[in-house]
């Protein structure tokens, strides 16, 4: 939390500047602050009344819906980060022509809409349980539990990581090529050339440091999505009773 506050601080101030990518950073340090406020634990209701607000509180606080909406639109930032530094690297001046801070802004708005429509599908998953009031999820099949893991699995984490790899692989290699060209140009111009080079150093801190984010997310999401996997299939459970049996027991008791 303090980490990304600190860098909506820096961003707000050097706001005058127009870099694109401050604009997502920023974005991006702001689904996450958000994403640590709610990972706070908040106590559960036993029982929930039949009535409207209680049909809200199981169908957004319950699944703690807030929490993942902001963890969603972290992924699409992400990504929007390296597409954003791809089209930067490789087409420099067409981006520095098209692309104003209204789009980018606009992109952003668009990421948050989406995650909020994504959203929906958990929203309508949860209802009050009209016998003993408490939140219950609708029942389903094993079939459709298998397929919203697929498109959960493709949105949040194949997809991005695809997109992430594609767009730093070709970024690098650009920057690779043009400092390569600039070195067996005429170096007779050395403010030129000094120009050019702290450019090229300044872009490759940016997609070193984007890179590095990058891989702390395929590290940080990649069990979840394999546990995910096999409990969206039925086989989490087989695997933990093995283990967990004595420790069932003495919670029990």
């Amino acid at each position: 939390m303090t980490g990304n506050l600190l860098i909506i601080v820096v961003i707000f101030r050097r706001r005058n500047a127009n870099h694109f990518t401050d604009t997502l950073m920023g974005a991006l340090a702001v689904a996450d602050f958000v994403t640590s406020v709610l990972a706070l634990p908040f106590p559960i209701a036993i029982r929930v009344p039949p009535t409207w607000l209680g049909e809200l509180y199981c169908r957004v606080m319950f699944p703690s819906l807030l929490f993942w909406i902001s963890v969603s639109a972290s992924f699409y930032t992400l990504t929007a980060i390296s597409v954003e530094r791809y089209f930067a690297i490789v087409y420099p001046i067409k981006f520095s022509q098209l692309l104003e801070k209204g789009h980018v802004i606009l992109a952003v708005c668009f990421i948050w809409v989406f995650a909020l429509f994504e959203a929906t599908f958990v929203f309508g998953s949860f209802y009050v349980e009209p016998t003993y009031y408490y939140c219950e999820v609708i029942s389903k099949t094993v079939l459709s539990e298998f397929l919203a893991w697929v498109v959960i699995l493709l949105s949040h984490f194949v997809l991005p990581i695809m997109i992430m790899a594609f767009t730093q692989g070709f970024s690098a290699r650009a920057l690779s090529r043009r400092h390569m060209h600039f070195d067996n140009e005429d170096k007779r111009d050395v403010g030129l050339s000094a120009a050019r080079s702290r450019l090229l150093s300044a872009q490759k801190r940016v997609l070193t440091l984007i890179f590095v984010v990058n891989l702390t997310f395929v590290v940080c999401w990649t069990p979840d999505a394999v546990i995910y996997l096999f409990s969206s299939i039925g086989k989490v459970d087989s695997i933990l009773d093995a283990d967990s049996v004595n420790v069932n027991v003495i919670i029990l008791s």
